[in-house]
């Protein structure tokens, strides 16, 4: 592995500047031709979150396996998207090619689209993921993606007349009339995109409280799988307004088997954000008895850590009977005890869990914990306890990231230049960049 060089450039006049520097004599002293791309890929894509547009096309020309530059020109044509640069968002996603690279340039087709609908251009938005060729069923997740937009912008009128003409589109398509001649509950797979984008915009009408409305776009679906979504959106819409009689009253709608789970479980999560742990409880137990799903158990657990109730939180998980969701439960107590500062705790439970993967997750959000609470020393110790380098690399990159963010560039860079190889500190300086801004 290569090793952090001895000298380093001082980041005192130009941070950011003297960061990407640095972030490029670390990633051209690694030797894997496969590793320093992808230490590129990482500095292109924090330039890119920066605005640094020019300096990241350099960056991306730098890269010498195609996979990795045309993941970084996707990324930065959504950042280029997503900072309002829409015709050089459109220009560095049409200069992704291959036929390899193809699922790269779509979807930032599809993110170039949806900026230009979510700046009024909706026609325009369709025009472009018409460049979205030779997959049908990807071509159409984009305009659904369109549509989702609309809707999200508030014009839902214009979502529903966007969703009904793909519909339409669909069924005189040739693929839409082969399926035509099946029932409409047959025909999910190749029309799902074009009923999730009925459902989008119902999921939205609930959402801005049209509930009358969205209940008449959920019910227009023929197919019995697209309307159970629907109008389960529209039920989870009534939940988060704690009108949890209504959501039961949509959800008995659903024609599906365990069509309310979702439902059920968002009851579940609502009641426990609002500290009704007792009727959360009940009803989680409930699911997870007729239903077979411990989901629910688990986010009553995290959610009463989360309040300070540690011993209740402990004893909601150990109600899970099976392992693996005993272990879920107990990790997301850990990481919420974590956010809450009480780290003893948090890492007592941690190093109890029995599953090395498990077990891995919860120490870097514990380390994340940590970092925001400003116990830098600490964070970095609780990594040294990550048996998998990478990651240990990717815990120390984000505590480096939070560094940078509280002001605190010279222990970011401390951190980052403890990273001895060269990959992982060329990520870790690539979040510093990206913290920065």
């Amino acid at each position: 592995m290569a090793q952090s060089p001895r000298h380093f450039p001082e980041c005192h006049s130009s941070p950011s500047s003297c960061l990407i520097e640095e972030a490029r004599i670390s990633a051209g002293s690694i030797d894997s031709e496969r590793e320093r791309s992808r230490a590129l890929y990482a500095l292109a894509t924090a330039q890119a979150a920066t605005g640094a547009f020019a300096e990241a096309q350099i960056t991306v020309r730098a890269i010498a396996f195609p996979r990795d530059q045309a993941e970084a020109l996707m990324v930065l044509a959504k950042e280029q998207a997503r900072q309002g640069h829409l015709e050089d968002a459109l220009q560095t996603a049409d200069s992704i090619s291959g036929v390899r690279e193809r699922l790269n340039r779509h979807e930032a087709l599809e993110a170039v689209a949806v900026a230009y609908a979510r700046a009024g251009q909706v026609s325009r938005a369709f025009e472009i993921v018409d460049g979205i060729q030779g997959d049908p069923l990807r071509l159409s997740e984009a305009r659904a993606a369109i549509v989702a937009e609309q809707a999200r912008s508030g014009d839902h009128a214009g979502a529903l007349e966007s969703a009904d003409r793909l519909v339409s589109d669909f069924w005189n398509s040739e693929v839409g009339k082969k399926a035509a001649t099946r029932a409409a509950d047959n025909v999910l797979e190749e029309a799902f995109w074009y009923f999730e984008a009925v459902v989008y915009v119902a999921a939205a009408q609930a959402e801005a409280g049209e509930i009358k409305a969205a209940l008449a776009t959920a019910q227009s679906l023929e197919n019995t799988h697209a309307r159970a979504r629907a109008l389960e959106a529209v039920a989870v819409a009534r939940v988060r307004a704690g009108d949890f009689d209504r959501a039961l009253e949509i959800g008995s709608m659903i024609e599906v088997a365990f069509g309310d789970l979702g439902i059920l479980n968002a009851i579940v999560e609502e009641r426990a954000k609002r500290g009704e742990f007792d009727q959360a409880s009940d009803l989680g137990q409930l699911i997870a008895e007729a239903y077979g799903d411990r989901s629910a158990l688990i986010t009553i657990a995290r959610e009463q850590a989360a309040a300070g109730n540690a011993e209740d939180a402990l004893r909601t998980a150990r109600r899970i009977l099976d392992h693996e969701g005993t272990i879920q439960a107990l990790s997301a107590v850990a990481a919420a005890l974590g956010m809450r500062g009480d780290f003893a705790s948090a890492r007592e439970i941690i190093d109890g869990l029995g599953v090395a993967r498990a077990r891995t997750t919860a120490l870097q959000l514990l380390a994340h914990a940590q970092a925001h609470a400003g116990d830098w020393a600490a964070a970095v110790q609780t990594v040294e306890a990550i048996d998998s380098e990478e990651a240990a690399v990717a815990a120390l990159s984000t505590i480096a990231e939070i560094q940078v963010q509280a002001g605190n560039l010279a222990g970011a860079l401390e951190t980052a230049r403890g990273i001895h190889d060269a990959y992982g500190r060329t990520v870790a300086l690539s979040y510093m960049i990206r913290g920065m801004h």
